[in-house]
Formats: structure tokens, C-alpha cells, sequence
């Protein structure tokens, strides 16, 4: 924003500014990290040696059956000490799962290999403002083409909120949002039962991260990490800027206004021209039109009874003359 400010500037500022705007933005970050700056801790416990994390990792690979307790029998073997809470940590990181699924479970990286144009994955980013307030946005990212949709910006984000940008994204999505199976999220409160049950409803599962393992939505947080000036694409400027989006809604709000007026212009107009005589009049007329039709209905049955039986006194006249011909044409009887 202060890059931004800095060009609206005139030529004359311009040519004789004494810092450019890269230097404001880099005096903006040391701002920042002052702020949220915290006093170093001491050293702690000392991290483990490379050669047993390899040794954890090569016994946990080649014996998918052991559990956490026999690795650490093994390693009492060799005369190493080590917990076995430290060795469920070492093979959570290294992504290997608990004794029972580490034989069958498909690795997490192959699953997002496989199923990436089924993905979605979704997360917060906070961005500093010139005034050191903080803003969280919400965005959402289909794995197969990285592409983003910044859904939106909000100082205090909250479930609801939350729920109403997922609708927002399966209709923006339209028709492709049938072809998403998986959504990945990270287990925020914010994540509600009725953000899932969004998903739900239009047949996407959705999976939630483990806890403390940012590496499981690692598409995400890769474009969060980014560097700042090329991460802001159009559309996340678009959304930052809410006094842009305002201005189009009430644009669209005015159109739509103009649009209701004409519809009540012709309205009127028709109202004018058809006064309560008219329809007086057109009803009435309505009514011995329908009295008609239903007269000449009646007298359409009663001609069509009356022709019926004349059909039916002409065939029994025929049959009469077909039997005195016939007597006539019998010879007369020999005396």
C-alpha cells in the first residue's frame, strides 16, 4: 500500500524522494517483526543424533509391525536410551504412521500425487496493515492447477463466516465443483460442523490435518510463505480492496434498480389501459361465451343420440327389405 501511495505522488516528489518504495516496505517488515518479537528461550533439551534418527526411521521401515516400545527395546539393546514418545515424534515427522497402518496406510505424498485434480485445500493467512492491524484471509487452492480463490478478509473471522465463504466457493465453482472428492483443512475451531456438512452435501470429504503438522496441508502453506509482492495476484488485490468491491455491488445494485423501475413503468401502463369497466365488460362477455359453448355442447350430444338411432331404424329397414325381396323372389307353391 505504501508502494502504492508512493506513486500517486507528484513527478516533482517523485524525482526528489529520499527512499524508494522497496525501503518502505522493508522498514514495514521490521515493524512488524518488532512487534511480535519474543525473548529468546534457552536451549532446552538437545535434539537427537542424525545417526538415530536414521537407525528409528531404518527399523521402522524394515519392520512394519514393531511398535514404538520394541523399537526402544532394540535400542536398550545397543545400550542407547531412548524414549519411546521420543520415537513416535521422529516418525511423525518423517511421516510414518503408528505399527498397525505403517504396512497398508498409502504414503500422504502419493496420495496427493494420485488424487490432486480431486483436491482441494483451504487455510488462514494474516496480512499487516500500515497500521500494524492485522487482517485474516481465508482462501482456498485446487491442487492440480495451484490456482487460489481468496474468498475473503475479515479482522475477526468467525464459524459462520467461515460457512458462508464455502457456499460462496461451490457457487463460484459451478459445475466443477461435483469433480472435488477431497478437501484438506487443519483442525482451526473455526472449521465447524456446518462448514463440513457444506461439503458434505455436495459429495466432498473432507480431511482434516493432524495436529501441529503444517506439512500435511504443504501446498497451502507454501503459497502462504511465498514472498509477499508475488503472491498478491489480481484477484487477491481485488479482494483486499474492499472499497473496489463495494463500488462494483453498488453499480450492480443501481442496474438493478433502473431495471425494477421499467417494470413498474409498464406496469402502470397496462394498469392505465385496462380499466375496471373493460375487464368488467371482458369478463361478462367471458361468461355467455362460456354459457355458449356449453349449450352447444349439450346440443351436439343430443344430435349425436339422435343420429345414432337413425342409424340404427335405417339398418333394421334394411333387414326388413332384404327379407320380402326375398319372399318375393321364392316360386309360388304347385297346387
Amino acid at each position: 500500500m505504501l508502494s502504492v501511495l508512493a506513486r500517486n505522488l507528484p513527478s516533482v516528489l517523485r524525482c526528489h524522494r529520499l527512499v524508494t518504495p522497496g525501503t518502505l516496505l522493508n522498514w514495514h517488515r521490521r515493524l512488524v517483526r518488532w512487534k511480535w518479537r519474543q525473548r529468546a528461550v534457552g536451549p532446552g533439551r538437545p535434539s537427537l543424533p542424525e545417526e538415530t534418527v536414521a537407525l528409528i526411521q531404518r527399523l521402522a521401515r524394515e519392520n512394519p509391525t514393531w511398535g514404538y516400545v520394541r523399537i526402544q527395546g532394540e535400542f536398550r539393546r545397543l545400550d542407547h536410551r531412548v524414549a519411546a514418545a521420543t520415537i513416535r515424534r521422529v516418525l511423525r515427522r518423517r511421516g510414518l504412521p503408528p505399527a498397525p497402518q505403517r504396512a497398508s496406510q498409502q504414503p500422504w505424498r502419493s496420495f496427493l500425487r494420485s488424487q490432486a485434480h480431486m483436491l482441494l485445500a483451504c487455510d488462514f493467512m494474516h496480512v499487516e496493515t500500515v497500521f500494524l492491524k492485522r487482517l485474516y484471509v481465508f482462501f482456498a487452492m485446487e491442487i492440480n492447477t495451484r490456482r487460489v480463490h481468496v474468498l475473503g478478509v475479515t479482522a475477526r473471522p468467525t464459524g459462520a463466516w467461515v460457512t458462508q465463504l464455502a457456499r460462496n466457493l461451490l457457487m463460484d465453482l459451478e459445475d466443477r465443483a461435483g469433480c472435488f472428492r477431497f478437501l484438506i483443512r487443519d483442525r482451526d475451531s473455526k472449521f465447524t460442523a456446518a462448514f463440513d456438512a457444506v461439503f458434505a452435501g455436495n459429495g466432498t470429504a473432507v480431511i482434516p490435518t493432524p495436529p501441529q503438522s503444517p506439512r500435511s496441508n504443504a501446498f497451502a502453506e507454501r503459497w502462504i510463505r511465498q514472498p509477499a509482492l508475488p503472491r498478491r495476484s489480481a484477484r487477491a488485490d481485488h479482494s483486499l480492496n474492499a472499497e473496489d468491491a463495494l463500488r462494483a455491488a453498488h453499480t450492480e445494485i443501481l442496474a438493478q434498480r433502473t431495471q425494477i423501475g421499467e417494470l413498474l413503468g409498464q406496469i402502470r401502463d397496462l394498469q392505465a389501459e385496462w380499466t375496471e369497466s373493460a375487464i368488467q365488460r371482458i369478463t361478462t362477455e367471458n361468461t355467455t361465451l362460456k354459457q355458449r359453448v356449453r349449450q352447444l355442447t349439450t346440443d351436439n350430444r343430443t344430435l349425436h343420440e339422435r343420429l345414432k338411432a337413425a342409424r340404427s331404424n335405417l339398418r333394421f329397414q334394411d333387414r326388413r327389405v332384404a327379407d320380402l325381396e326375398a319372399r318375393i323372389a321364392e316360386p309360388a307353391p304347385k297346387s
